[in-house]
């Protein structure tokens, strides 16, 4: 090689070395020091409520990551290395495996367990750390998050419960965050509904699945499926869209009043509440929710439950931290411990005061739409172009939402008025507006939404658009996907859906080679590309076209009414427009009887 081309060479790749690797970023000056604000604010609140600060490794065994995202009973144990897809691993040089923790309570629970033996509890402990969470690259989320957090161990859980609720919000004030709501659960509340049903745990990992991921309709369509009692099947249901104060708890209770478990720990939270309530005094006592939709994201929960939402000047809310009571957790590091603690997401908090300073996007975003000081910012509906508009818009009409020239936008993509901002957006793209906060809910198509896997919540079932998903083959192929992945060894798929795909082909444990193509699918068995395809349809009509026939049926699909995470949990208006787009589906199916009432 001569000189010149080895000096391109090296140029090369020394523009590729000062690359970032995705999903980690640098952080520089005015975000730098708002952050740096906040951390000395908030760990100076912590510290004068006698929390000690403590640091441990951004790297443990993975066998202690394992023992704090699992818990002792029939849903999940210890060792069942599923539960660290989204962790980091790596072998040191004397052949350990490593992770990179994801998680700081397990690493504190660890020192708790280890360390302490010769110190008297209760254990005050403070942090400020970073955690690191494996994301696919389609989500194009962070990897490395900064948390700011408290734990306390070996305290007497009613007042752990509530010195840990109230710092939670003192440090929000403490940030300078005043607008802002605690929203309230407690997961032995449908833990003991579950405990008391006659289920497998496939069914019981199934339901606390699609809670988790706010999967609504599969909560409510598993709720109903026999499997629970009918009193309880109707309390999770309406458990689900109970959110408000005293009030609510009254209402559980009446709907608990056959589940002697579920009662006794519906009765926890109300003291809970009414400790806090008290404590808190008239003003601060507004910032609380009682919210039965919450879900813990962690397995080691057993408890209270919170998250804290904190709103922009844009009048945005935004998740800013949560965390609760997890004696559970303790326990698998054989401490029987109460304990109980919450983490702020340092990144979420620093785009709030951002906001507040008028250095965040969102508010020049908002600020593009006219509305009166006070009063609520328009909601925003992201709704599909192509072949769903037209029912979407006709379904939104019947549900009170009206805009003019909404029937027939031409080009235009974003229509506003006072009340609602609506967002013509492709099909495949209402998920992405929604879960990243540009749209407040959506209307999308299950196979987009299954497609994207992004954490939004689905609502209800808007039962237009239907539409399958299936595996087809040549008419000339006369066996069975078995029987052929046994045949070729690897089954070679086209298909437009690579992630569904993928994972149909994985439970069904057939060894296959995705080939991902934008559009025409039917082609790919013609020209010899692949096998089989993988590809939606309505009436199987383009697939008779084209001699394929239908070998397996995956997944039906019909449009979905999503939301945001934040906008369904804070904003009204979300949860009215589901109440009146179900009337209408109700009004239009009442000749089957269906009464069943929104899944929220």
């Amino acid at each position: 090689m001569d000189t010149g081309n080895k000096a391109g060479v090296n140029q090369l790749l020394r523009k590729q070395s000062l690359g970032k690797p995705r999903g980690f970023r640098d952080i520089l000056f005015a975000e730098a020091a708002r952050r740096e604000r906040l951390v000395a604010k908030i760990s100076s609140c912590f510290s004068k409520a006698r929390y000690e600060l403590v640091e441990t490794p951004s790297v443990e065994y993975p066998e202690t990551l394992l023992r704090g995202q699992s818990k002792a009973n029939d849903i999940g144990a210890v060792g069942d290395d599923s539960n660290l897809r989204d962790t980091f691993r790596f072998v040191d040089v004397d052949g350990n495996l490593i992770a990179l923790r994801s998680d700081v309570t397990g690493s504190l629970a660890r020192v708790v367990a280890t360390r302490f033996s010769l110190v008297e509890p209760p254990y005050r402990l403070r942090y400020v750390a970073d955690v690191f969470r494996e994301q696919e690259s389609l989500r194009g989320s962070d990897r490395q998050f900064t948390q700011l957090g408290l734990e306390c161990f070996g305290l007497e859980r009613k007042f752990a419960d509530e010195e840990v609720l109230c710092l939670a919000l003192d440090g929000m004030k403490a940030a300078g965050i005043d607008d802002c709501r605690l929203h309230l659960n407690s997961v032995a509340v449908f833990g003991a509904i579950l405990e008391t049903a006659n289920a497998d745990a496939d069914w019981k990992r199934s339901f606390l699945s699609a809670w988790s991921n706010g999967d609504f309709i599969k909560v409510k369509k598993l709720a109903l499926d026999g499997t629970l009692s009918k009193e309880d099947a109707y309390a999770v249901k309406k458990l689900a869209g109970l959110r408000g104060g005293l009030a609510v708890l009254d209402e559980a209770e009446v709907l608990l009043k056959n589940n002697s478990k579920a009662l006794e720990s519906l009765s926890d939270l109300r003291v809970s509440y009414a400790s806090l309530v008290q404590k808190l005094g008239s003003d601060d006592s507004q910032k609380l929710i009682v919210d039965f939709s919450l879900a813990p994201h962690f397995e080691y929960y057993s408890g209270i439950i919170f998250e804290l939402y904190a709103t922009s000047a844009a009048g945005r809310a935004h998740l800013v931290g949560g965390g609760g009571r997890y004696d559970r957790l303790m326990e698998q590091f054989g401490c029987k411990m109460p304990a109980a603690g919450f983490s702020y997401d340092l990144a979420a908090l620093e785009r709030v005061i951002a906001s507040y300073e008028g250095e965040s996007l969102e508010g020049s975003v908002e600020n593009s739409v006219s509305r009166e000081e006070g009063k609520a910012p328009p909601l925003r509906i992201a709704v599909p172009k192509g072949k769903l508009y037209d029912d979407c818009i006709d379904l939104l009409n019947q549900a009170g939402v009206s805009l003019p020239g909404l029937e027939d936008p031409g080009r235009s993509l974003r229509i506003v008025n006072d009340y609602y901002d609506i967002i013509i957006a492709k099909p495949t793209d209402v998920a992405i507006y929604v879960s990243r906060g540009a749209a407040d809910i959506g209307i999308s198509g299950r196979d987009t939404l299954v497609e994207a896997d992004f954490p939004l919540l689905q609502l209800a079932d808007l039962e237009f658009g239907g539409c399958e998903f299936v595996v087809a083959a040549p008419d000339s192929l006369d066996c069975s996907l078995d029987e052929l992945s046994l045949r070729l060894g690897t089954i070679r798929v086209a298909t437009k859906y690579p992630r569904l795909t993928q994972q149909f082909f994985d439970d069904r444990g057939i060894q296959v080679e995705i080939v991902k193509l934008n559009g025409n699918i039917e082609l790919a068995p013609l020209i010899g590309i692949a096998d089989v395809v993988v590809d939606i349809t309505q009436t199987g009509t383009t697939l008779r076209e084209n001699n394929l026939r239908i070998v397996e049926r995956v997944l039906p699909s019909t449009a979905r009414f999503v939301a945001q995470y934040s906008a369904a949990r804070t904003d009204l208006r979300v949860m009215e427009l589901v109440g009146r787009l179900e009337g209408v589906l109700r009004t239009c199916s009442s000749g089957n009887g269906n009464e069943e009432g929104s899944p929220l």
